[in-house]
Order: C-alpha cells, then structure tokens, then sequence
C-alpha cells in the first residue's frame, strides 16, 4: 500500500498501532478450550496411514 498523504498515513498509523496494540495473538484460552472439545469429539483431524 501506498499513501501519498502525510496526514493520511498518520491516521492510519496509529489506528494499525492501536489495532496491534490490543491484539491478542495466539490461541487464548476461549480458543484453547473449543479446540480441546473439538479434538475430544473428532480427534486430531490428521488422517492416519
């Protein structure tokens, strides 16, 4: 992307730092548990030769 504007790319500057800023990366535990319950029900989803 690219912005020719100053003020442009300031705004969105700092709305892609408060975006990262607030990120929760990774799997949190919400995530962690429906992927346990998941596996428990189906299994792993990797088929087995």
């Amino acid at each position: 992307m690219v912005i020719h504007s100053p003020l442009l790319a300031a705004h969105f500057t700092r709305e892609i730092d408060r975006l990262w800023k607030g990120a929760d990366l990774g799997i949190n535990a919400a995530l962690e548990r429906k992927l346990l319950e998941n596996r428990r029900r189906c299994g792993s989803g990797m088929q087995r030769l």
